[in-house]
């Protein structure tokens, strides 16, 4: 009986043992699963989030397009675009020939040619991974960038003005 008895108890702990060893595995699974719940979440959000900004930018660049047509249709001029110094925002000036009147109508976000849009596109293309002499390349449209001093900046930018396009 002994014998007998020994056997049933190694069967049991090792019954007990793989017993416990499920449940770990299982425990591991569900972890496993609330993980990728959560990160798909996160993915949806982010893609929601990114879908409204689009959204918002376009609806903004619609009202900016209309309210322009109506200036202009009503006489106004278009001056062009400038950097307002007290709010560091962009604005279109019109001008009314008629009245002598100057108005302003803010631009969302940065135009695609001017400095903070080169400067934005720069730091994006770093944080990407790029070497930053390619991303300076890239971000100020100056190929073969050999000196990046300020001095070799500005002569860089003075030969592709003289340059024919």
């Amino acid at each position: 009986m002994g014998a007998f008895q020994a056997v049933a108890s190694g069967l049991g702990e090792a019954g007990e043992q793989g017993g416990q060893g499920v449940n770990q595995a299982l425990n591991e699974a569900l972890k496993v699963r609330q993980q990728n719940f959560v990160e798909s979440n996160a993915a949806n959000e982010i893609a929601l989030r990114y879908a409204q900004l689009r959204q918002q930018g376009s609806l903004e660049g619609q009202r900016n397009d209309l309210l322009h047509q109506q200036l202009v249709g009503q006489g106004w001029k278009d001056q062009g675009l400038t950097l307002d110094p007290s709010t560091k925002q962009y604005v279109r000036t019109y001008y009314n020939t008629q009245t002598g009147e100057t108005s302003k109508l803010p631009q969302s976000g940065n135009p695609p040619d001017s400095p903070q849009a080169h400067l934005d596109t720069y730091k994006m293309l770093v944080e990407q991974g790029f070497d930053p002499t390619k991303a300076q390349e890239i971000a100020f449209k100056m190929g073969n960038l050999y000196r990046t001093d300020p001095v070799g900046v500005a002569q860089e930018w003075q030969d592709r003005a003289k340059s024919p396009v």
